[in-house]
């Protein structure tokens, strides 16, 4: 598991302006398939994404200008730009006898140019700049077992490991940064605040009884989800977060 340690949120996106409302990224995807017969599928995938820039409120030097000089700025940007993804997946879909189903895949996302927030020092004014770049990988893999013809058991694992891959300093002269390498990637939690760290791990079991009530087809289904509990863990000096 990868160090949990929160790194700073991404903010919102104050009023876009021009030039960012024109950025129109060109975004890809392909795909390939290969239907070895009725039964199985293999396929693979790759695609891009962005997420629109914006402008940042104007930063004001008569409050800030000791803060700024700290990281070693003379002002803060006027305007952020979209950050990327790319995504690689690959995967299968096969059926066993018509009693057996099983679906798995894997995936690697690499993100750049993260939009993140920055506090400066001293006067406490945020802006949003692209900093830093993360990882994101995993896979899942889910099974339907047809006992028989009215019973189906199910389960399902999956597996994200989700963190930053390089650190990022705001300034040349920054000494902190806005998120180190390794540190787990956090989403926003109530009002705005950073959350906690996505479990790594989680499974669910389900099963489905079908069954004929007054000339109608009827069923009953039961199931549950279990997720893996984060542990805080210590990072090594060298920055490389400990694993299990």
């Amino acid at each position: 598991m990868r160090a949990t340690k929160a790194a700073s949120g991404v903010g919102a996106a104050p009023a876009r302006n021009a030039a960012a409302r024109g950025a129109k990224p060109f975004t890809k995807r392909v795909g390939l398939s290969f239907q070895a017969d009725p039964n199985n599928l293999f396929y693979a995938t790759f695609s891009t994404g962005f997420r629109s820039g914006g402008s940042n409120a104007a930063v004001p030097q008569i409050v800030c200008a000791d803060g700024l000089a700290k990281l070693g700025l003379s002002n803060a940007p006027a305007s952020y730009n979209p950050d990327t993804v790319k995504n690689y997946e690959i995967g299968s879909k096969n059926n066993f006898g018509n009693r057996v189903r099983v679906s798995a895949s894997v995936y690697y996302i690499q993100w750049n140019g993260i939009q993140q927030q920055v506090t400066l020092p001293i006067c406490g004014v945020n802006y949003i700049g692209n900093l830093g770049a993360a990882v994101s990988k995993g896979g899942d893999l889910q099974t339907d077992f047809a006992v028989t013809d009215h019973l189906t058991l199910e389960s399902a694992i999956g597996y994200t490991d989700a963190y930053y891959s390089k650190s990022s300093f705001p300034g040349p002269k920054a000494t902190t940064p806005v998120s180190s390498e390794g540190d787990a990637i956090v989403g926003q939690g109530q009002n705005g605040l950073g959350g906690n760290a996505p479990a790594p791990w989680t499974f669910s079991l389900g099963a489905e009884y079908k069954f004929r009530t007054f000339g109608r087809e009827s069923f009953v289904r039961l199931c549950g989800q279990r997720k893996t509990v984060e542990r805080m863990q210590f990072m090594l000096k060298k920055g490389k977060p400990l694993r299990n």
